[in-house]
C-alpha cells in the first residue's frame, strides 16, 4: 500500500515546492476573521502534537496570500504546536526538529507523512517481509492480510457455478480469485 502512496509523493512534493510562499492557500474559510471559534478549532485539534515529515514552505507570518516574509523550505520533521487562523485562512503553527518555528498553510497537509520516504519505504519492505505477499491457493482474507492489503477495487464476474474476482492494486498488480481462492497473480515491472 505504501508503494502507491509514494508513487505520487514526488509529484505532490514538487507541486508543493513550486507553490512556494506566494500562492494563496485554498484552505477552508473560518468564520472569525482574525482567529477561530472554539468549535472550528476543535475540528483541527487532533493534529496538534503530531510529528510529521514534509517538504513544504515554512512561513514566518501567515496571511491571506500565504507567506509574505521569511518563507523558507522545510525538508524534514516537524511537530504541530497549534492550529491558527489568519485573515480567515488556516495554518499549522509548527516547530522543526532543528528548533525553527513558523507556519505551514493548511493545504500543504496533503504532503505530510509520518516518515520521510526512504524511512517509510524501508519500514514497508520490512512489513512485506514479515507479512509476505499473495500466493496461489490463499483465501481472500489471507490475501488482505499480506503486505498488499485490501485492493483498491474489485472487479467481479459470475458464471455458472463460479464467482471470479479480480483484486486491483496500484502499480499494475492484480490477484485473481475463483470462488474465493487465489488462482493467479499478475504483476508488471522489470525482471532482474
Amino acid at each position: 500500500m505504501l508503494i502507491r502512496t509514494f508513487g505520487g509523493a514526488a509529484a505532490l512534493m514538487a507541486a508543493i515546492m513550486l507553490a512556494g510562499c506566494t500562492a494563496a492557500p485554498s484552505s477552508p474559510q473560518v468564520s472569525a476573521p482574525g482567529g477561530m471559534l472554539p468549535a472550528e478549532k476543535a475540528a483541527f485539534q487532533s493534529d496538534v502534537g503530531k510529528r510529521q515529515w514534509t517538504i513544504a514552505t515554512l512561513c514566518s507570518q501567515p496571511t491571506l496570500m500565504g507567506c509574505t516574509t521569511g518563507g523558507s523550505v522545510v525538508n524534514g520533521y516537524f511537530t504541530i504546536r497549534d492550529v491558527v487562523a489568519q485573515e480567515g485562512q488556516i495554518y499549522y503553527a509548527v516547530t522543526l526538529d532543528d528548533g525553527r518555528q513558523g507556519y505551514i498553510p493548511f493545504d500543504f497537509r496533503k504532503g505530510f507523512q509520518d516518515d520521510e520516504p526512504s524511512v517509510a519505504l524501508k519500514k514497508h519492505a520490512e512489513e512485506c517481509k514479515r507479512l509476505g505477499v499473495p500466493r496461489i491457493g490463499m483465501s481472500a482474507k489471507q490475501v488482505e492480510a499480506t503486505c498488499w492489503g485490501k485492493p483498491d477495487h474489485v472487479n467481479r464476474s459470475e458464471t455458472a457455478g463460479a464467482i471470479n474476482d479480480q483484486y486491483v492494486y496500484g502499480d499494475s498488480r492484480y490477484v485473481y480469485l475463483r470462488n474465493g481462492v487465489v488462482t493467479s497473480i499478475q504483476t508488471s515491472g522489470t525482471l532482474r
